[in-house]
């Protein structure tokens, strides 16, 4: 994995970056996190990024919080989507993901 994530920032294809712990306010965002317990480093993480798209004013309806969407129904074709993943599962397919201009 480390060696997929060196070549992508390498090839400016991706930058890497630690957020702040942060806490998101839409109502949504908060329900969302409460699929974890107050003390998961997960919720920790997810709330972080979900307060980084907000100040980076993505709408969260395109927002899918580990594998669940934020707000609304799963992904649709027409519309671009912001996916949130806190494990390794699909990581091979970022690749894929970047050539398609998804984030």
């Amino acid at each position: 994995m480390r060696i997929t994530l060196t070549e992508l920032v390498d090839l400016k294809a991706a930058t890497i970056r630690q957020l702040l712990d942060a806490h998101p306010t839409h109502p949504a965002a908060h329900e969302a996190l409460n699929r974890w317990s107050d003390t998961s480093p997960l919720r920790r993480a997810a709330a972080a990024v979900l307060a980084h798209l907000e100040a980076a004013s993505c709408p969260l309806d395109f927002v899918h919080l580990h594998g669940e969407p934020v707000i609304g129904s799963r992904y649709s074709d027409t519309a671009r989507q912001t996916g949130i993943g806190l494990g390794w599962s699909h990581y091979r397919s970022i690749s894929h993901h970047l050539q398609e201009g998804t984030d």
